[in-house]
């Protein structure tokens, strides 16, 4: 039977109105891929999510229930407990300059990852070094290895791992990753091409944890669902 969770409302958070502020602080973790430690947890729908961000907290986001993640340089909260191949990862995401989805996690050091820029996709925006932002949206990148990070794969496979996406700068927009074997398409919205895919991933693991990532982003009905034949 395929299984889905779903984070998103009030009610779904499960959590009090004290507790709408609480924060965790956590260690660094960065685009470079630094250094992950967990220091923190924090309870969704009763459901354990091990954070490694400075600061993990549920607040509102222009009008939306949302989960609030900033680190100096990257910081992730992991979903416990569940062991995630092939099949579906939706989310509605906010803000950046950094903040996406992880997956296939084998440890907070080695994952896949899908994330956007989202100030890349505003009209005339520049990357940070100085070439124009409009196909640098979207990035693509396996965590744990240098080659397989985005400077390297920027510089060696232009345009084969990043893309451009039509996103606000600040505002939500949904994500939809689909995810069989070695291949992820990312769709946006209501898309019904995908904006960014991915042929082969580059990370070994076929199984792992999955969860969310950001420098400064808001996340709210956060899905997923496994494949029919559980892989």
């Amino acid at each position: 039977m395929t299984n889905t969770s779903r984070i998103g409302s009030a009610a779904v958070w499960g959590l009090a109105a004290a507790a709408m502020t609480t924060s965790l602080s956590i260690g660094l973790a960065g685009e470079e891929n630094a250094n992950r430690a967990p220091t923190g947890e924090v309870e969704f729908q009763k459901q354990k999510w091990v954070s490694y961000a400075d600061k993990a907290e549920v607040t509102k986001y222009k009008d939306k229930d949302a989960l609030h993640v900033t680190t100096k340089t990257g910081g992730m909260v992991m979903l416990d407990g569940v062991s995630f191949g092939d099949g579906t990862i939706e989310c509605d995401i906010a803000k950046g300059p950094f903040t996406g989805i992880f997956f296939r996690a084998a440890d907070a050091q080695h994952a896949d990852c899908v994330y956007f820029r989202p100030q890349n996709a505003v009209p005339g925006a520049k990357a940070l070094d100085g070439t124009p932002g409009r196909d640098r949206v979207v990035q693509y990148v396996a965590w744990g290895d240098p080659k397989t990070e985005w400077a390297y794969l920027r510089k060696t496979f232009p345009g084969k791992y990043e893309a451009y996406a039509g996103v606000p700068g600040d505002g939500w927009f949904h994500v939809r990753l689909e995810i069989k074997g070695r291949q992820v398409k990312v769709f946006v919205n209501d898309a019904k091409e995908p904006c960014l895919t991915v042929e082969e991933t580059l990370q070994e693991n076929r199984k792992g944890k999955i969860g969310l990532w950001a420098w400064d982003g808001y996340f709210s009905n956060f899905t997923f669902k496994p494949s029919e034949d559980g892989k």
